[in-house]
């Protein structure tokens, strides 16, 4: 879990992780609740590193964020579950927003998501003020394009996020960093889907070993935070 990872970051235990060179960090994290509106036990998550100067701002919410979204027009709504949370990082201040929408086993059967980008950047999703650089972390699948069409996405559209020891180099983006126009001018144009090291021969696969850690990867972008 992301506590777990905060707490090995901070007092390791791991020898690859004592071995590191230089500071390791003072890190700090918030999760949502185990359990999300949708009945779901995801859990969602920021890890931070408090040394590297970011700060988390005080955030007048529920500590568990995960909320209804409306569906523009239809009355109806749907259960997305959303992280909300405020940082800065030097005279940067920016809302993140932690999302993850579970692919159905049965495409005929998925969720279909109202536009989120609209509702993101609204005066008010469930206490946040609005007027803030918006950054979206997480998977939205192929939903992603219409749910968040008003956030340019980060990552280039050929760039796949998932692996698989069928094919390392993925067949799909399952995850992105999309931003509002305000974070995306700060953006260096730095991005990319990290594949190495995801896998350990201590990791079952099947009958056998030397599987991944997850069937998603890591993404990173680089921004300009003064």
């Amino acid at each position: 879990s992301v506590s777990q990872l905060c707490l090995e970051l901070n007092e390791p235990t791991v020898p690859l992780v004592q071995s590191w060179a230089g500071q390791h960090g003072d890190w700090e994290c918030v999760t949502s609740a185990e359990r999300q509106p949708d009945g779901g036990r995801e859990i969602l998550g920021f890890l931070w590193n408090r040394a590297a100067g970011v700060e988390l701002l005080p955030l007048p919410a529920p500590p568990d964020c995960a909320g209804m979204i409306p569906s523009n027009g239809t009355g109806a709504s749907c259960r997305v579950p959303l992280l909300v949370r405020q940082f800065k990082v030097g005279a940067f201040a920016f809302t993140a927003v932690n999302v993850h929408v579970r692919p159905a086993a049965d495409e005929g059967t998925a969720v279909q998501l109202p536009p989120l980008g609209p509702a993101l950047l609204s005066p008010e999703i469930d206490g946040v003020k609005g007027g803030w650089p918006v950054l979206v972390l997480g998977g939205l699948g192929a939903q992603a394009a219409s749910a968040l069409g008003g956030l340019p996405s980060v990552l280039p559209p050929e760039a796949f996020t998932d692996i698989g020891k069928e094919k390392p180099g993925g067949s799909r983006a399952a995850d992105g960093v999309w931003v509002s126009s305000s974070v995306k001018e700060r953006h260096t144009g730095g991005s990319a889907v990290v594949r190495a090291g995801l896998s350990s021969a201590w990791i079952p696969d099947g009958w056998a070993w030397g599987g991944f850690v997850s069937d998603h990867c890591p993404v990173w972008a680089e921004f300009f935070t003064d």
